[in-house]
Formats: structure tokens, sequence, C-alpha cells
């Protein structure tokens, strides 16, 4: 009899474990959106945020999955009616991208599947849906160039004629731009909200320390999007007066207040500027090393003596080399960090420290929690104007044009898709 209930209760138990999963999973997997009956749930947008706001350098908080929810829907939902497109032009367009979705993932985060997911935890996203993401692409890039290959092919004039463009004459003035467009989406009275919204977002994650160029290629409507929003080097006397007004305030680093049109609102990124001929020292590239003198005790007589012995031992430092064996030498398990940075895109402290320091040459030393700090530059140099090859050329010619029929073609779907939006 005691087995008999046992075995009972012990299936009862059982039963309701699976049902309470199953009920939990319904309850966290909603769906927020349907396409041709075909739905996206929360699980997938939960994880292209994460991909998102890490590649933009944002928190993966709940403010800010938050801010760009609806774009991202907009993005999963363009991506699904690539697949659908696909699958009615012929279906084994799918798997031969799925293929090169694959290598594509092992160039970039592999070569071994271990190693593969291992990467992509810092995404906060599985594999298959990145695989997926990737075969988005790889299909899209298939059907455009297919379904448009005679402009394709007239690509190779204009860049004949760009080329003749490029003979820059760089004593005349020069800026180097980037750009993020958001469009007013044809409201014509201006009382669509969505777009200011955006555009919002947009500016506060900069401000916050996002990649403007992660963010253009997310949602700039521009053609520059496919080039991450860089425009490169334009002639001043090219630009128009009512974004020329707004550049001439910016230094380089700098982002530009929204230069509003009829149709969109345009964020601009000063990243060089060449006047009578000469660079601006902002776009100046520094190589630096970091070396860290540990302290167990912060008091100002441990501090004091600690920047007496270090400023002692680097008399003797002579370059890069021998600074990053002193590193060692205090006792540091790990090798002294080191990278190459723009000027302008370090923080005000550290720009400070560094800004006039030639190659060898070493900062002060600077407190923090973990001891103290001193940076050493190993090389200091202005990076190339990037006059670009022809090939460089014909990518932007060929990836603006994709953009502008992308687009279209995408219209064109969603007006005659059944496209249903969930809260």
């Amino acid at each position: 009899m005691i087995t008999k209930y046992s075995k009972f209760f012990y299936n009862l138990i059982i039963f309701l474990l699976i049902s309470f999963n199953s009920f939990a999973f319904e309850n966290k997997s909603k769906i927020v959106s349907t396409i041709n009956g075909i739905p996206i749930t929360t699980f997938d947008l939960n994880e292209r945020l994460n991909i998102f706001l890490t590649e933009s350098n944002l928190d993966k908080n709940s403010d800010n999955k938050i801010k760009f929810k609806d774009a991202i829907i907009n993005t999963l939902i363009e991506e699904e009616l690539k697949f659908q497109e696909a699958q009615r032009i012929n279906p084994s367009l799918i798997s031969r991208a799925e293929e090169k979705a694959e290598n594509l993932m092992q160039l970039n985060f592999g070569p071994e599947r271990d190693k593969i997911e291992k990467n992509l935890k810092t995404f906060g996203a599985s594999y298959q849906h990145f695989l997926k993401l990737f075969t988005a692409d790889v299909i899209w890039s298939s059907i455009i160039k297919s379904k448009y290959e005679k402009q394709f092919i007239k690509i190779e004039e204009e860049v004949k004629n760009r080329i003749r463009e490029l003979e820059l004459n760089f004593q005349k003035p020069h800026f180097k731009l980037s750009e993020i467009i958001v469009t007013k989406k044809n409201d014509i009275n201006n009382k669509n909200d969505k777009p200011r919204l955006l555009l919002k977002n947009i500016i506060q994650s900069i401000n916050n320390g996002a990649n403007f160029h992660s963010l253009a290629k997310q949602f700039s409507s521009s053609e520059s999007r496919k080039n991450s929003g860089r425009l490169g080097w334009i002639q001043k006397e090219s630009i128009t007066s009512e974004y020329l007004n707004e550049i001439e305030t910016l230094k380089v680093g700098q982002i530009s207040k929204p230069i509003e049109t009829k149709s969109s609102y345009t964020i601009l990124k000063l990243e060089g500027k060449i006047i009578n001929g000469q660079r601006d020292e902002l776009e100046t590239i520094l190589e630096l090393v970091k070396l860290l003198y540990p302290l167990e005790s912060i008091s100002e007589d441990d501090i004091e003596k600690a920047k007496i012995r270090l400023k002692k031992d680097l008399e003797v430092i002579s370059d890069c080399d021998k600074f990053k064996a002193l590193h060692i030498n205090y006792g540091n398990k790990n090798i002294a960090e080191s990278g190459k940075f723009q000027i302008y895109n370090l923080n005000e402290k550290i720009k400070n420290e560094v800004l006039f320091l030639q190659k060898n040459e070493k900062s002060e030393p600077i407190i923090t929690k973990d001891g103290l700090i001193t940076l050493m530059v190993c090389d200091r140099y202005l990076p190339d104007i990037g006059l670009r090859a022809r090939d460089d050329i014909k990518r932007e010619l060929e990836g603006k044009l994709f953009v502008q029929l992308s687009d279209r073609y995408i219209n064109r779907l969603k007006r005659t898709s059944y496209i249903e939006k969930l809260d």
C-alpha cells in the first residue's frame, strides 16, 4: 500500500514540476509581434537587445532595453520578412545562406563550436540567434544583388568618377565626418513622437559612452549606415551652410546638436579637420602602456614613499619594453595593459596627462584605488588621411546602392504583409 501511494505522489510531483516549468516558460516568453502569422517573442527581442547593447558599449539594463525596444522589434520584423521572401523565391536560398553564415561565425568567433559559444556569452545571446542574424544578412545580400544585378554593374563608371573627384587639394579646408540620420517617417504634421524619442535616446546613449558607429549602423536611415555612418573627408565648400554652421562650432571628437530638416534629424560627429593644410592635434593616435605600482595602504605617507620610489625607478626607463618589465617587477601577475587611442576618444583626466607627451615620455603618477598608475607613450602619430583605394570606393558605392535598394524592397514587403504588434 505504501509503495503504491509513494509511486502516485512521485508521479504527481513530477507532473506538477513539468507543468510549472512549462507555465513559467510561457509567462517568460510572450509574443510581441506577428508577421504573416509568424511570431516574434520576448525571448527573441531580449537576445537581440543584448547584442545591440553590447556592440554599442551600453549597459544591458532595463532602461536601455526599454529605450530601444521598438527599434529592435522593427529590425526583427524586417529580418523575418527577409526569410519569408527567400522562402517564396527559392527555399534552398535559406539552407545555402545558413552554410555561409556558419563559416562567417567561425571566422568571427571561432573556429571551434566551443570557442564560438564561449565568445557569444559576452553578448548574452545564443548560437542559434547569432546564426539566424548572420543568415538573414547573407540571404538579403543574395536577393538584392541578384534582383538588381544591372544596377550594380553600373557602379564601375561611378567608381572612375569618384576617383577623379578624390584627387583632393588638402590646402583647402576639409572635415572628416560621420553621421546618424533619423527619418521623420513621412509625418507631414510632425506629430509622430517616435523619431524624436529615438533621437533623444541615441543622443543620451552617446553622452553615456555608447559607440557612435554602432548606433549609426543600427538606427541611421542614411545610406552611410552600411559603413557605420562614416562619410570620410569632405571639402568645406561642398557642405551646406546649415551643416557647416554647426560643424565649425565643434572640436574634433564632438557631436553636433540635431540638425532638423523637413524630412529628418541629423547628428554629425567631427572626427578630423584640415585647416590651412594642418591636421588637428586631437586626431593624433597614441600607443599607450599602463604601469601599476600596487599599494596595500593608501595613507598619505605610503603614497608619498611610493611616488618617490616610482619616480626613481622610472628615471632609468627609456622605452616601452623596459617600462613593461618594470610593471612585472612590481609583482603584477598580468602583463601591462596597452592599446592605441585617438586623443579625442580619451577621457578628460587621461587626455590632460598625455596630451603633450612625446614618444617614450611618461605621465606623472596617478593615484587610484589599486595603487599608483603611470602611462608611457610608445608612439605618437597622425592617422593616414586615407585616400582610399579603388576597391574601397567600389565597396562604399555598392554599400550605398544596397541600402537604397534594400529599403525600397523591404518597405514594399511591409506594405503587402500582415504585421501585428502586440503590447
